[in-house]
């Protein structure tokens, strides 16, 4: 997920094929990958290390400034 409202597509995209299945349609697989993910190409804030370690995840200082790619990211 990039947040709790904004999924990534290929979240979309398993709910879609679970959907389509169910009601034994065709469908064609990883159509996700040729869509542009928007929201993961805008800013994002960082997961600080301390709240990581408890979410046994990876965190880090860094902020990405949203833009096209190449992506700048800005540090503390």
């Amino acid at each position: 997920m990039h947040a709790i409202n904004h999924p990534k597509l290929f979240v979309l995209a398993d709910l879609a094929l679970v959907i389509v299945m169910r009601e034994g349609m065709s469908f064609f697989t990883d159509v996700e990958n040729g869509i542009e993910d928007r929201i993961a190409n805008g800013p994002t804030w960082p997961v600080y290390p301390e709240i990581a370690r408890a979410l046994e995840v990876e965190g880090k200082y860094q902020f990405k400034k949203g833009c096209a790619p190449p992506r700048r990211e800005l540090s503390m």
